[in-house]
């Protein structure tokens, strides 16, 4: 098959949309379909193409851009010649222009929905308006709808409209490589690196760190770990972005600097080392989040988990590791607490963990159910 994927944010950039789409087209390309990637060429470079895991991958220069959401017109015109296209959502600047391309040239279009528009201010105004015109077209357009998990999507704006096109849902979750993410020795020299002794008990993040990812509720685990007073517990930062400084900001002024690595962007290929120097791996988000990618990694990897009580990342979950109420600072940082002082609580999530995640959300399995999709769609 001729696939087209369509992303508005490509690794390295951090956050799950991006390495999901990446981890798709690659296994895609790996099964001998030929696939392209459009994403925007954001900070001011230059349109161009290039090749990365037999992916052709293109690069679009917007015409203009809002955060993420990139404005890419040239879509209307490449945008031909493919079997079937898979839209990311939400890419708020040019999916009018992919469902108008699709349409016209009769392209089956499967859309993936990753989480619903939230935002803060102004931004969540326009967010609602945009959901409340597009989504029901979206919807209508697609020949398929990819939902991670069916907790989200009867929890999300999507349900609200697909309860009217039933057999157009599939649940696709997203997935991990097991084999690269897997648990093993610690590396030492990381260790000296980001200045951790022996002894140190490390928590562990990775996120964005930017207005898009503000949902992600750094801000609460920064609150926690100030609240333990164990100088040996250390919480390690892995993204980057326009908000670093204000986290940087709010970490002095909780007198924890000391105890707070910022780390920066890890690649993909290097995440592993990070996850294995955790005692515990933590996803405080207070809304939007859909599925937790790296939940899954960090559980894959053999590090116990400790998230919020959000459908998706609930899911993903289950019973192998802890869940706390949103926005409850207090219970966030007693069961950090819990993790790094009961060791037997610890392997058990370890050992839950890896086998959860391998059972259910290896990517060789989800890109079975992905093409099962796309043969349906064409069909």
């Amino acid at each position: 098959m001729r696939i087209a994927h369509i992303t508005c944010v490509w690794p390295p950039y951090g956050g799950g949309v991006g390495v999901v789409a990446h981890e798709q087209a690659k296994l895609l390309a790996a099964r001998g379909h030929q696939v392209t990637v459009f994403t925007p060429a954001y900070n001011g470079t230059k349109s161009r193409v290039e090749i990365e895991h037999n992916i052709k991958v293109v690069y679009l220069k917007p015409v203009f851009s809002l955060g993420n959401a990139a404005f890419l017109p040239q879509l209307l015109w490449l945008l031909r010649g493919f079997d079937l296209v898979h839209l990311h959502l939400y890419f708020v600047g040019s999916t009018k222009l992919v469902l108008l391309a699709t349409y016209f040239r009769r392209i089956p279009l499967v859309v993936q929905y990753h989480n619903d528009l939230k935002g803060e201010g102004v931004r969540y105004f326009i967010f609602r308006l945009y959901t409340v015109l597009m989504l029901p077209a979206i919807v209508w357009l697609a020949k398929a709808v990819l939902g991670s998990s069916t907790s989200y999507i009867n929890s999300s704006d999507l349900g609200k409209v697909l309860k009217y096109f039933k057999s157009k849902q599939f649940i696709v979750p997203n997935g991990v490589d097991t084999n690269h993410f897997s648990p093993g020795p610690v590396d030492n020299k990381l260790l000296e690196k980001y200045d951790i002794k022996p002894d140190d008990q490390v928590v562990l993040f990775v996120g964005g760190l930017d207005k898009a990812h503000y949902f992600k509720g750094l801000q609460h685990l920064l609150s926690a770990i100030a609240q333990i007073k164990e100088p040996r517990v250390k919480l390690l930062i892995v993204g980057e972005g326009d908000q670093k400084l204000s986290y940087q900001t709010l970490a002095e002024f909780l007198g924890i600097t000391q105890r707070v690595v910022f780390v920066g962007l890890i690649k993909q290929t290097n995440l592993p080392s990070i996850y294995r120097l955790a005692r515990v791996f933590v996803l405080p988000s207070y809304e939007v989040e859909s599925f937790g990618v790296v939940l899954a990694e960090a559980m894959s990897c053999g590090v116990p988990v400790i998230t919020t009580k959000l459908p998706g990342p609930c899911e993903v979950v289950g019973e192998a590791g802890l869940t706390v109420p949103v926005n409850d600072v207090k219970t966030l940082a007693e069961a950090i607490t819990t993790i790094l002082t009961d060791d037997k609580l610890k392997n058990d999530f370890v050992n839950q963990g890896r086998r959860r995640v391998v059972s259910n959300f290896d990517w060789q399995a989800v890109v079975d159910k992905l093409e099962i999709v796309y043969r349906n769609c064409i069909n």
